[in-house]
């Protein structure tokens, strides 16, 4: 029992442990965020390392955010925000939350719009 809960813990993608959470859901681990278990997003107008989701788009899109304090962990980055905050960004992508989660409603191809869910990994 304790060597296959190891295993799977050392399967599970490594993520900042102060703002996001990995759970185990039909034999995949998905990323969601540690507040409130609500799904992750990234979105299709930002660009490698740069949010373009700001003011009103930020108010339905919450940045997720960090701080200078947390490292760095895996994929998991740090962008800069244009008022100077900081947010995680999964391989570069700048991360959100959807303000009217907790659950997501992903279109084809896992899409909801131009945003798109964070993506699952397979526990085996």
């Amino acid at each position: 029992m304790a060597i296959s809960f190891l295993l799977a813990l050392a399967a599970a993608p490594a993520v900042p442990t102060s703002s996001v959470q990995v759970t185990e859901d039909g034999g995949a681990y998905v990323v969601r965020n540690l507040i409130d278990n609500s799904p992750l997003y990234t979105f299709d107008q930002d660009e490698p390392g740069k949010s373009n989701c700001d003011e009103e788009c930020a108010a339905t899109w919450r940045p997720l955010r960090t701080s200078e304090n947390e490292t760095p962990i895996g994929r998991w980055t740090q962008v800069k925000r244009a008022d100077g905050s900081l947010q995680w960004a999964y391989e570069g992508m700048p991360v959100y939350s959807f303000a009217q989660d907790p659950a997501p409603v992903p279109l084809a191809g896992g899409k909801i719009g131009r945003w798109r869910l964070l993506p699952s990994f397979p526990t085996h």
